[in-house]
């Protein structure tokens, strides 16, 4: 560009101006558009600066296609304003989102030709980002206000006129278009319920005042009679920014459900003790954490003591030393698992005795299956412990006696000189004891299983079968008959049978010496 003497005048005074200008300025000037700029543009050029008599596209190669539109229009004669102008600029090292406001002009020469472009600008970026957080802030608080399970309404001015509310306060109020109503006018029903006077007061002494479980009559429905709902709510004044009070914010929950069902609760609760009174055992509850909470009176007159002493872990002290443990970590167990809870232990009772009780105790559960309480008994079984306790004795008795008796058998079946013999009901041999090896020179092995016509003489057939049957429905014969000797010759044996289900106990003496006298 030379010297400034030789500058066209309107660049000298373009230049004057810029340098004594606070503001971030530029000008842009001849058709190869070198730029000239003052201190304040030169920190928004960042890394680009120095760029004095720079070519201005160039210096700006990053945003080129952003910027040559508008130097077109702007050589072209038309003057540009833009409040907000979003580039992504390189100024130092890195791309970076920026923002602008900026006037360009057309400077002219005295022919009214465009020599050059005048730019004042200001960089908003900041403001730009700021504005940015603020709204997404106020779209999360509106999403919030929206969203939240609590009513939330905001009144303005000493007569309270609705300026907000959430879709859980339209509920509430049945959907009422209230929006700059006085609440006076669109909440009538609640003249003589004490809330207007409440605000009034909130509005007047700018304290908060909160109220909980307090009823509230409101129409339910358009048209209907008025419904009683119970709510949680706050008051709470808001300030202008001269500190005076000129709204109240309204947030509250509405508890009727929560009261409703604590009321159940309690009538069923008041149902079960006088139920449990007339119980003849003991009874208790415990609520979740099983720290017990209450005993019915005959718990009470049990022990000797009253509830406050039974209360928690109180009980304990009742239970014999011997069984605490086993009290305690089953009833933890129950617990944690949420199963049934039953366990024997002794109670001690009033005057020091202890007696054994069957402890049980079951859940109750809410409708989503979480326990909120335990229900327990205790059954006095003292009697029948020692009843059980004789039954076991009586038991054991009977039971050492038949093993006795059997150990006689058996040393009767082992040592006995006489014949024995198990038969079954189709006639063969079951067992036969030692006597026969002895008696006739049979082994065992050799006649189990063998019928008893193969060992009784052919002429004996009849006379035996028929005794054996007779056996069988509970005559006791006496016979004789001949009974093969592993020898080949017969002995004569006189038998006596004796039924056992369908099993006969032949019992026989060989009396064949007897006979050949």
């Amino acid at each position: 560009m030379g010297l400034p003497a030789h500058w066209p005048s309107q660049l000298k005074t373009l230049v004057g101006l810029m340098l004594n200008a606070p503001q971030p300025m530029f000008a842009v000037w001849g058709p190869e558009q070198r730029m000239f700029y003052n201190d304040g543009y030169a920190e928004i050029l960042g890394g680009h600066h120095p760029a004095l008599d720079q070519p201005f596209l160039d210096v700006w190669s990053e945003i080129r296609s952003d910027l040559e539109p508008i130097m077109a229009r702007a050589y072209a004669g038309e003057p540009i304003y833009m409040d907000d102008i979003e580039l992504t600029m390189r100024r130092h090292g890195h791309d970076e989102e920026t923002h602008f406001s900026f006037f360009y002009a057309p400077v002219r020469g005295d022919q009214g030709e465009v020599l050059g472009v005048f730019c004042a600008c200001t960089e908003i970026t900041q403001e730009v980002k700021a504005r940015r957080e603020r709204t997404a802030e106020l779209d999360r608080l509106r999403e919030m206000f929206t969203s939240s399970p609590s009513f939330v309404a905001v009144l303005r001015g000493p007569d309270h006129r609705f300026e907000l509310t959430n879709p859980a306060y339209l509920r509430l109020i049945a959907q009422r278009d209230v929006i700059g109503m006085p609440v006076r006018a669109a909440l009538p029903e609640l003249e003589g319920q004490g809330f207007f006077e409440l605000l009034d007061t909130v509005y007047r002494t700018g304290e908060t005042h909160s109220g909980r479980a307090a009823r509230v009559s409101l129409v339910a429905e358009p048209g209907t009679e008025l419904e009683e709902r119970v709510v949680d709510f706050i008051y709470q004044p808001m300030r202008g920014a001269d500190g005076k009070v000129n709204g109240i914010f309204v947030e509250g929950v509405d508890v009727t459900e929560v009261v409703t069902q604590a009321q159940v609760l309690r009538e069923s609760e008041e149902k079960f003790r006088s139920f449990a009174q007339l119980a003849p055992n003991h009874m208790w509850t415990s609520p979740a954490d099983g720290q017990l909470d209450w005993f019915n009176e005959q718990t009470l007159r049990y022990s000797g003591m009253d509830m406050a002493a039974l209360c928690g872990t109180g009980w304990a002290t009742l239970v014999h030393p011997d069984d605490l443990a086993r009290a305690k970590s089953t009833w933890a167990a129950a617990l944690r698992s949420g199963k049934n809870y039953e366990v024997e232990f002794r109670i001690r009772r009033a005057d020091g005795v202890y007696r054994w009780h069957l402890v049980r105790a079951l859940p109750v559960r809410n409708t989503g299956g979480a326990i909120v309480r335990w229900v327990g008994t205790n059954t006095d079984i003292e009697d029948q412990r020692a009843d059980r306790d004789k039954l076991r004795a009586i038991n054991a008795t009977l039971e050492r006696r038949v093993d006795e008796r059997t150990r006689e058998r058996e040393r009767m079946w082992t040592n006995s000189p006489d014949l024995m013999a198990m038969i079954d009901e189709h006639g063969s041999f079951v067992d036969v004891n030692p006597a026969w090896k002895c008696a006739l020179g049979w082994d065992r092995e050799q006649v189990v299983g063998r019928r008893i016509d193969a060992l009784i003489h052919p002429q004996d057939h009849a006379r035996t079968e028929d005794a054996l049957a007779r056996a069988t429905v509970g005559v006791l014969p006496t016979f004789e008959c001949r009974v093969l000797h592993a020898d080949g010759s017969h002995r004569i044996v006189a038998w006596t049978a004796a039924p056992d289900g369908k099993t006969v106990f032949a019992f026989g003496r060989d009396i064949t010496a007897d006979r050949e006298r």
